[in-house]
């Protein structure tokens, strides 16, 4: 089969290239023909996805021109086109044009004015509206992005070009039955499907993980260091945490924002109140240091305050017998059975408080920790790659029947 794959980027730079780095390789190693399109130019210093062997099917519209990249990728006659994060709604458009197009959502595409799908006044929580005319009434009250009227009314047309962008493409496929519920009010009669995200260190053995009363506690923050990812918040647990355990508290934030120095600020000033406490700030970690940070650490946060469509940061832990604890929003709970693999915190709205409290019930004794160990392992064998593989390719072979192509397809 020749899949064609499209992001806005070919570089390392989040969840989303993390996903394609893995999935690329494993389509490669079964026989199917690849090409890649990116909007933006070369990839900044944190490194390239694992593009195509041959450079002439990497299509960088950054390099070539839009209407050239475009044109090149049509002229490759792919017989499927697999569309990710694309920043240009007109670019999008022009991609489900080349061939049959399947959608895989990472965002709130078409669902929200902001994307973030979340409030901010009286608090900060996940918003449930559907999106329409309506969510210009709530932008201001509810304070869901900036004040300049006319910001708002540009990502409002944006994203309203997205909603009905969604109803034409051939299949739309989401991480988590979460965001599948979400979708399905933007997608019309073609309901979308669920296609979870795949751990990457399933084939790595997990270290034997040991804690006792009194250990130090070692804590892992990694992602975006952005307000929607609430490593404030979790740096307004540690003074509850100091309380509640007698042990050092040993924290690392992996990962980079615009907030990065703030929260460095405050972790300055956390270590000068509370003794025994210390915060570090590794920047972005990749393949062996991602490894060794999962394997080193006690527990994995994951503070998001908006509703995640998914997480893959829990699934990657959970490959390594890593817990977590995290806030009940979005698709979280769908790798994170509390009491299984880890603990959910209230998030209504979500506070430093409820999230010190799932932390703590995470260490409460040795026993009960090795079991959310053994736990989070298990969860994350439900996301294996082969299996991610197998159903991605079932579900290309479905749009290509119902369109009247199909390929011989490898699986």
């Amino acid at each position: 089969m020749k899949i064609a794959i499209a992001n806005w980027s070919n570089g390392l730079f989040g969840g989303v290239e993390s996903y394609l780095d893995t999935l690329i390789p494993a389509l490669s190693a079964r026989g199917h023909s690849l090409a890649f399109f990116s909007e933006e130019g070369p990839a900044n210093d944190r490194g390239e996805i694992a593009l195509p062997a041959d450079p002439s099917l990497n299509f960088n519209a950054g390099l070539r021109g839009v209407s050239q990249a475009i044109a090149a990728l049509k002229a490759w006659k792919p017989d499927v086109i697999y569309v990710h994060q694309i920043l240009d709604p007109d670019v999008e458009k022009l991609l489900s044009e080349v061939a049959p197009a399947v959608l895989f959502v990472h965002s709130y595409v078409g669902a929200c004015i902001s994307g973030r799908k979340t409030t901010s006044f009286p608090a900060m929580r996940p918003c449930h509206r559907v999106f329409g005319l309506k969510c210009l009434l709530h932008y201001y009250p509810h304070r869901c992005g900036g004040w300049n009227p006319v910001t708002m009314a540009r990502l409002f047309a944006v994203q309203k070009q997205r909603s009905v962008h969604l109803r034409a493409y051939d299949l739309v496929l989401t991480q988590s039955e979460f965001m599948c519920r979400e979708m399905s009010r933007y997608t019309g009669e073609a309901a979308p499907k669920t296609l979870p995200l795949p751990a990457n260190f399933e084939s790595l053995t997990p270290p034997v993980r040991t804690w006792r009363s009194g250990d130090p506690l070692r804590l892992l923050f990694m992602g975006r260091m952005e307000d929607l990812k609430g490593g404030g918040i979790f740096l307004e647990a540690f003074p509850i945490l100091r309380q509640a355990f007698s042990a050092p508290i040993e924290a690392t934030f992996a990962g980079d924002g615009t907030l990065r120095s703030d929260w460095e600020r405050q972790s300055a000033m956390l270590e000068r109140r509370l003794p025994e406490v210390s915060i570090r700030f590794s920047g972005w970690l990749d393949g062996a240091a991602k490894v060794e940070a999962y394997r080193s650490h006690d527990l994995l946060i994951v503070p998001s305050i908006w509703p995640e469509p998914f997480g893959l940061v829990g699934v990657e832990a959970g490959s390594l017998g890593l817990p977590a604890a995290a806030f009940d929003v979005g698709g979280i709970p769908e790798w994170l059975s509390d009491g299984i693999s880890g603990h959910l915190a209230g998030a209504d709205p979500p506070s430093a408080a409820s999230l010190a409290a799932a932390i703590v019930r995470c260490f409460e004794s040795p026993a009960h920790y090795q079991m959310l160990c053994a736990g989070a392992r298990t969860v994350a064998g439900r996301h294996g790659l082969d299996l991610h593989v197998d159903r991605l390719l079932g579900f290309f072979s479905e749009v290509l029947a119902k369109v009247g192509t199909a390929p011989e397809v490898a699986f």
